[in-house]
């Protein structure tokens, strides 16, 4: 389906561009650094048009379930994400794996304040192809990860990924446990205020 199609392409380009790290300084070594840096490129660049042109519509993005007729696969919300992560967009390569990269620390560039905030990925929205990122001055933003206009930087490994997603959903749970508890509280305090009104 289109979301294996967009793990692949995001896989493929993130294995291709791992290997000119190797922190070596020989101005030879920078050369062909900046010799393979230039091939995947390339090489993503064509998988992008050719994720354009082959992969299927997603019809779960809000752009598939919307639009009307047979309009250009461009236009799929998944389509653009997976095509910008075929790209070389780190922000797309994380955005295609969906409610599997919940649980990713990031750093995202915020340009009016120059500056990279750190945070982690909360949620995931499959109709708008936008995930939740919570900072840790406890700000929340819904971002398309894979937009250009995007700077990601991915902080963490994702083998940590499933136990901060698990972390999270704790936390949810006890929020909900706290929440049920409280409104249960209310209900018995109104309950007994009644009774004391009637009794007077």
């Amino acid at each position: 389906g289109p979301a294996a199609a967009a793990q692949l392409v995001a896989a493929e380009v993130a294995g291709g561009s791992s290997s000119d790290g190797s922190g070596s300084s020989s101005d030879s070594d920078i050369e062909h650094g900046r010799g393979h840096r230039a091939a995947v490129t390339g090489r993503a660049a064509k998988q992008a048009l050719a994720v354009n042109i082959k992969m299927p519509r997603c019809r779960v993005c809000e752009s598939c379930t919307q639009s009307t007729g047979g309009s250009i696969n461009r236009r799929c919300l998944l389509v653009r994400a997976t095509a910008a992560a075929a790209s070389g967009h780190g922000g797309a390569q994380l955005a295609v794996l969906g409610d599997k990269a919940i649980g990713a620390e990031i750093q995202v560039w915020w340009p009016l304040d120059q500056a990279w905030y750190k945070g982690v990925v909360t949620a995931y929205d499959s109709l708008r192809v936008r995930h939740t990122v919570t900072y840790e001055d406890s700000d929340v933003e819904i971002i398309p990860l894979w937009a250009p206009q995007q700077r990601i930087k991915l902080c963490s490994q994702p083998g940590h990924w499933v136990a901060k997603r698990a972390q999270l959903e704790a936390q949810r749970e006890a929020a909900r446990r706290d929440m049920e508890a409280a409104r249960a509280a209310a209900r018995v305090a109104g309950a007994v205020s009644v009774l004391f009104i009637i009794h007077l």
